[in-house]
């Protein structure tokens, strides 16, 4: 409170009051939008398109009063986009002294012309104008746009804000519970503590690379080869991969040891997301939809035959990213439905019907995926099976409930030492759930939740298709993957073999998800002002 008993307004009441203006124009009339005179509004269709045929201006393929309202309702459209190149075209001609000062300024509405009352979204708009700064300078491109740039970068630093938190608590939990682990195995107790520090630099200056450093053009340039790349890998690691617990799923290459299937991911996603921009305007035909699938089912087919956990999160990763891209709902659905029953019936069948009694052509592809159902029997009924494949649930388990609200404190888990197999790796939440119990563990959703939040506001303010579509698929393979860890640690899905985003030890996994991760910082950074946003659209 002041002296004078006046609440001193804060930020975000300003912020509040910006945010009702900008509602009250959105639902104001479209001829109140047009008495306004934001972009040409004053004037008459013919009167328009004459002058621009003279002065060789592009022709606005929409009637004026639908251009000016998309001004307010789509503000990261080609609507808005023309809207700035012509401010910023206005402030260069005054700076230049092509053009006076007094024709760059804007004239009065026709309602302030005409002498009759300005209505109330006219009012508003004259504050809008004096609060976020003159209309002719070049923060005046965002004076109408409730999505401020102020905002932008608020966004982009509360996702890097959680992406930094997440790794250092996963670097701390990773220490905790590989101690014992690494002292028995390598005579060293701060072993895997090492590993992941120089895992963590490693990954950074990839984030860096791909956040800051390389043009996100390049990225589209290059998704064919890259996707061609990663389906010759997948391949490959198919007759030279080096098998790791019982998996096929490495491939070492100049000494470099790495799982295709994490390469796969962004690979698919960067050509995806080039065909999806490509095929804008025919998206809800069935032929577009099941040429997209086909590029997305090829690599997580090859996925699936020894990760069907990777091969999922891969398979919602590319649909999500063919949904957001406008594709037909009910295609989506539809394909979705089947490829589920799909794999659930090459996981379940085998507890209904005996392998012996089904068809010749289906016996070998069973047997070959039978410890998969091996592991829904345990997910089912872990006790029954506690010696071998419900050993691990029941486990986690045991360190998920003894862990209460608060937890035992850092370092004193006890399933840890011995109990847990590679307690560091994809049970690592239990671990923190007994440490630090059910407050640390919410403090670590609660980062995932505001990563993925942010990560949606980013694509969905993006200033170009392309990177709004990416930043979809890379937000959603971290939800995806983050969900289903959990999920298997607290047993509400069978074992997997999928690491906690940022949090589990892993090389591979954490280089290519921070650099999934630069990609959707790199997106935030495209700014419609800088005119990078239209780039990567054409």
């Amino acid at each position: 409170m002041s002296g004078s008993g006046k609440r001193r307004r804060s930020r975000k009441d300003r912020r509040r009051e910006e945010l009702y203006d900008d509602r009250l124009v959105m639902e104001a009339d479209v001829s109140e939008i047009e008495e306004l005179e934001f972009f040409d509004g004053n004037r008459q269709p013919q009167a328009r398109e004459e002058e621009k045929k003279r002065t060789g201006e592009p022709v606005m393929p929409r009637e004026p009063d639908i251009y000016d309202k998309a001004l307010y309702l789509y503000p990261n459209t080609a609507y808005r986009q023309e809207h700035n190149r012509r401010v910023l075209e206005k402030q260069r001609l005054r700076n230049t002294g092509e053009v006076p000062a007094e024709a760059a300024e804007t004239p009065a509405s026709p309602a302030k012309q005409n002498g009759k009352k300005p209505s109330r979204i006219a009012g508003i708009i004259a504050g809008m104008r004096e609060r976020r700064g003159a209309a002719d300078t070049e923060e005046s491109v965002w004076a109408f746009e409730p999505w401020t740039r102020a905002k932008k970068r608020e966004t982009r630093f509360v996702f890097v804000a959680c992406l930094i938190l997440l790794s250092v608590i996963g670097l701390i939990m990773v220490t905790s519970s590989s101690v014992y682990y690494a002292y028995n195995t390598y005579g060293d107790s701060m072993y895997y503590f090492k590993r992941q520090i120089g895992m963590l630099a490693l990954s950074g200056g990839i984030f860096l690379l791909t956040a800051y450093v390389i043009p996100l053009e390049w990225f589209q340039k290059f998704s064919f080869l890259a996707y061609i790349v990663s389906i010759l890998l997948l391949i490959a690691v198919m007759f030279v991969g080096e098998e790791v617990n019982g998996s096929r799923r490495w491939i070492n290459i100049a000494g470099i040891q790495f799982q295709p299937s994490e390469f796969s991911k962004i690979a698919t996603a960067l050509f995806l997301c080039s065909l999806v921009n490509y095929y804008k305007n025919e998206m809800k035909k069935f032929s577009v939809f099941v040429k997209l699938m086909i590029v997305l089912v090829i690599p997580t087919v090859l996925i699936f035959r020894e990760n069907l956990s990777t091969a999922v999160i891969h398979f919602i990763m590319g649909l999500m990213i063919i949904f957001a891209g406008g594709a037909n709902k009910w295609y989506v659905l539809i394909t979705t439905v089947l490829l589920g029953a799909a794999v659930a019936a090459s996981v379940a069948l085998p507890l209904f019907v005996p392998i012996e009694d089904l068809p010749k052509f289906l016996q070998g592809f069973m047997r070959s995926f039978y410890y998969r159902t091996e592991r829904l029997k345990a997910w089912l009924d872990p006790f029954a099976y506690a010696s071998d494949e419900g050993y691990q649930t029941i486990q986690s388990l045991y360190a998920v409930g003894t862990g209460g609200f608060f937890g035992k404190g850092l370092g004193q888990s006890v399933q840890k030492l011995g109990f847990i197999p590679e307690a560091h790796n994809d049970i690592i939440f239990s671990v923190l759930c007994e440490e630090l119990g059910l407050v640390g563990a919410g403090i670590v959703l609660l980062l995932f939740g505001g990563l993925i939040w942010n990560g949606v506001k980013i694509a969905n303010h993006s200033g170009n298709r392309y990177g709004g579509l990416l930043a979809v698929g890379m937000t959603a393979q971290v939800a995806v993957q983050a969900i289903i860890n959990i999920a298997v640690n607290v047993n509400v899905l069978p074992v997997t073999g999928v690491t906690l985003p940022f949090i589990s030890y892993g090389g591979t996994s954490l280089v290519f998800l921070l650099a999934g991760m630069g990609l959707v910082v790199n997106v935030a950074r495209r700014s419609p002002v800088s005119g990078k946003g239209g780039a990567a659209d054409a």
